[in-house]
């Protein structure tokens, strides 16, 4: 199987250049082996165009993506069915790609990019499993809350779909702080936030399903891409505990959302950890995995940590959790009624 993708590989640094105009034929073209979420290895191909202003960027196209693509496309199971044909077909795919993307270039202007200020609106929080992500997270701006990191990215420029994660390097080259980009995410995660019943959600997508609300939520954003990320946000964390009237469990359902549960409403911890790891290995592909691991947010003490570290934790400190005045309350007898 890597035989066959290095075969094509080669192919297609070969012969990429037969499908771009005439303009782009001058074009630097490299491959490299890029970390993607969940320190999944890729190899990116990218063709660099030299602008006018002496900048160059460089679109890159996954190969893994487009070579999966095009096998379901046309129902392959198997990498040793492909032959010099389909190379060609993906060389051409490849080539279409990175036109649209050449051509939005030319409109790019890195003085903009490299102007904080003009970027803020499009700062962005992502999230990730901490423990998963160590190779991917190497050299980006981060931080991290219970068990997932927060890193942050440009979204929605220089291309439309596109995403570039800031890097310690960009920062600098902002001449700001990672104080600033993170209130710049916070702001924005706030603006586009969806928090919704589950079934109000379902309803919504799906019109005239008719399913009843259960204590089950969704927390994503309005394009519902990347959406878990506003999790990580203290505002948005504590109006859903006021929403929920207290303590909850965040179920990592993917990279575009989060389920929350009540803790009163909530299963035994083993058997949420059990539907999350159904789920992802059934449902979630692994490009959009975020987290087998349960976490809860403690309204009282404004926490988000791995869910058994938080009973852990509550055991040893009750007070800190709120938990010792409750018990407290819990134990004061009802009032004699007055005859």
């Amino acid at each position: 199987m890597e035989q066959k993708k290095e075969e094509l590989l080669a192919y297609i640094c070969q012969h990429i250049k037969e499908y771009v105009p005439e303009k782009y034929q001058d074009c630097d073209l490299d491959t490299r082996t890029v970390v993607r979420t969940n320190d999944r290895k890729k190899t990116g191909i990218s063709l660099s165009v030299k602008k006018a202003d002496g900048s160059s960027l460089a679109p890159c196209v996954y190969l893994e993506d487009l070579l999966n693509a095009y096998m379901k496309e046309k129902d392959m199971q198997d990498m040793e069915m492909l032959g010099e044909k389909d190379y060609r077909k993906i060389c051409f795919q490849m080539g279409e790609v990175f036109c649209g993307a050449l051509k939005e270039t030319e409109q790019i202007s890195m003085e903009r990019f490299l102007d904080f200020a003009e970027m803020k609106p499009n700062i962005q929080v992502y999230i990730c499993d901490a423990e998963k992500n160590q190779k991917m997270l190497s050299g980006v701006v981060h931080e991290q809350q219970g068990d997932f990191a927060q890193y942050y990215v440009v979204a929605g420029y220089p291309l439309k779909n596109s995403s570039i994660k800031i890097t310690d390097g960009i920062m600098e080259q902002w001449g700001t702080t990672r104080e600033e980009i993170h209130r710049a995410a916070m702001e924005n995660a706030k603006k586009n936030m969806m928090f919704l019943n589950i079934g109000e959600f379902l309803t919504k997508a799906v019109p005239g399903c008719g399913i009843s609300p259960v204590p089950m939520y969704i927390l994503t954003n309005e394009d519902q891409k990347f959406g878990a990320g506003g999790i990580m946000n203290p505002d948005i964390q504590d109006r859903i505990a006021k929403e929920l009237k207290g303590d909850y469990y965040v179920l990592p359902s993917s990279k575009h959302e989060v389920i929350l549960l009540p803790e009163e409403d909530a299963m035994s911890l083993e058997e949420m950890a059990e539907l999350v790891q159904s789920v992802n290995r059934s449902e979630v592909s692994e490009e959009d995995f975020l987290s087998d691991k349960v976490q809860h947010y403690s309204a009282y003490a404004h926490v988000l940590e791995n869910a058994g570290q938080y009973v852990r934790n509550a055991e040893k400190d009750p007070e800190k959790y709120g938990k010792k005045h409750a018990a407290q309350e819990k134990a004061v007898p009802m009032s004699a009624p007055v005859l």
